[in-house]
């Protein structure tokens, strides 16, 4: 497929070893917004904030929609497998480990990493989303004996 490399900033941890946080910000953000974020869940994470490649009236978004929480699906599809061939790429290129990356996602950031959780259920080593909605209207079982919890995170 004919992907277009996603923008992105990466911040080593000391050791490269360690997870990578995959930071994928919402609708109108870009790839600086999770940073403060993500350093308060620790400093032994490498950081990854990536740009969507969709504009929605000037802002950036993962994937398109047709309406407000009305997702096309199809370039849902697709721009999940652009964001997994864009991890693995960024990987190879910064040297960390791709099976080691811990997607941290708000609103539409969310929603690509549960759209990534369904179709790749083995890429991702887990999965921190805030504000998520359904990525597909209907799930196909991808044969993954891998379990996962989810939790809702609402404002008070």
């Amino acid at each position: 497929m004919d992907f277009t490399p996603l923008k992105y900033i990466y911040r080593p941890a000391e050791h490269t070893a360690h997870y990578t946080l995959l930071l994928l910000h919402g609708t109108g953000g870009n790839e600086t917004d999770l940073f403060p974020l993500a350093a308060q869940l620790g400093s032994n994470y490498n950081l990854l904030g990536v740009r969507g490649n969709v504009s929605e009236g000037g802002m950036p978004r993962f994937f398109r929609r047709l309406g407000m929480g009305v997702f096309d699906e199809q370039d849902l599809h697709f721009r999940t497998d652009e964001l997994v061939a864009s991890i693995k790429a960024i990987a190879a290129k910064e040297g960390f480990d791709p099976a080691k990356v811990i997607a941290l996602g708000y609103s539409n950031g969310a929603n690509i990493a549960g759209a990534t959780l369904i179709k790749y259920p083995g890429f991702l080593a887990g999965a921190i989303l805030y504000r998520p909605m359904r990525p597909f209207s209907s799930i196909e079982s991808a044969g993954t004996t891998k379990k996962f919890r989810y939790f809702s995170v609402r404002e008070r």
